[in-house]
């Protein structure tokens, strides 16, 4: 039973099918991640739920250089920070630490499973997917892609 969680995560299932403001879908998703956090907090059940969500559906959403686009990551592909090497690089461009309030950061890490910290570079592959639509471009994608991280 997903208790409270339910409807949010719901909202963040709609974002990544949906063509709306890269920068309304971050609005509405930083929300959501602050209230599914305290959602967490009070239930064990809707905490398990939560990150089994968040394993299984891109329901992370963080926005490319320029903002117009958001890229929709699951659990097990993004990570909090980087090390020290990669700073500077695109790789940490999409930390999470650099869009979400540190107050976040157990919810990601400690709830979902985040990467606390990304040592090396991932495998990413070059033909990432886009949200099927209504003909109209996306404003969220589906991962990484190897452009993406291209410096």
């Amino acid at each position: 039973k997903l208790g409270k969680c339910r409807d949010f995560l719901a909202i963040l299932d709609a974002l990544r099918g949906s063509v709306v403001e890269a920068s309304d879908a971050a609005s509405l998703s930083r929300e959501c991640y602050r209230r599914l956090a305290d959602a967490c907090v009070a239930s064990t059940a809707d905490r398990a739920a939560c990150a089994n969500s968040f394993v299984a559906q891109r329901l992370i959403l963080v926005p490319k250089p320029g903002g117009a686009v958001l890229v929709a990551l699951r659990a097990d592909e993004a990570y909090w920070d980087v090390s020290a090497h990669l700073r500077h690089t695109a790789l940490d461009h999409y930390a999470l630490s650099h869009h979400f309030d540190a107050s976040l950061r157990t919810f990601f890490v400690d709830v979902l499973g985040v990467n606390p910290e990304l040592l090396e570079e991932p495998a990413v592959s070059s033909n990432g997917h886009t949200m099927p639509g209504t003909g109209e471009p996306s404003t969220i994608q589906d991962g990484l892609r190897s452009a993406d991280l291209a410096a």
